[in-house]
């Protein structure tokens, strides 16, 4: 499914993804969503522009998909990650200079942040801040900087 066109999407509870890619495609800074949203089971999300989802929302990874946002290519600001797979093979790699305001918390999966540019690598640097529970490792590359929690 894609969101598109040029008005923001006015549903303001969850939206919840179970199964395929939703593709999120409105011109850059519009919100194709309106609130958090759930990955569950295969579902994953794509985004195609820049800054599709509210700055506040929370990304809720919670299926068994082995990359939460295949195929994106936009950047993105949100609040908070929780990934709580059902497979520890879950993923969610941010990439293209995605900002987490908030906290990124992994219950059973892995967290990737990936950026090859300095902007991106000095973001992660500075503010990065990364919860895990017992069953979590931090992993940290320097080049390109990667950091996953597994």
């Amino acid at each position: 499914m894609v969101l598109q066109g040029s008005d923001p999407n006015t549903h303001q509870g969850p939206v919840t993804v179970s199964a395929g890619a939703l593709r999120l495609a409105k011109p850059a800074g519009v919100n194709a969503v309106g609130g958090d949203i759930r990955l569950t089971g295969s579902g994953t999300l794509a985004l195609l522009s820049d800054e599709q989802i509210p700055d506040g929302a929370t990304l809720l990874v919670l299926g068994s998909a082995p990359d939460a946002l295949a195929g994106s290519s936009g950047t993105e600001t949100m609040a908070n990650a929780i990934i709580d797979g059902t497979t520890p093979d879950t993923a969610l790699i941010l990439r293209h200079s995605a900002i987490l305001t908030g906290t990124a918390t992994v219950h059973q999966g892995i967290l990737g942040v990936a950026s090859r540019s300095a902007k991106g690598r000095e973001l992660a640097d500075k503010h990065g801040v990364f919860s895990t529970t017992d069953t979590a490792a931090l992993l940290a590359r320097p080049d390109p900087h990667i950091v996953c929690i597994t």
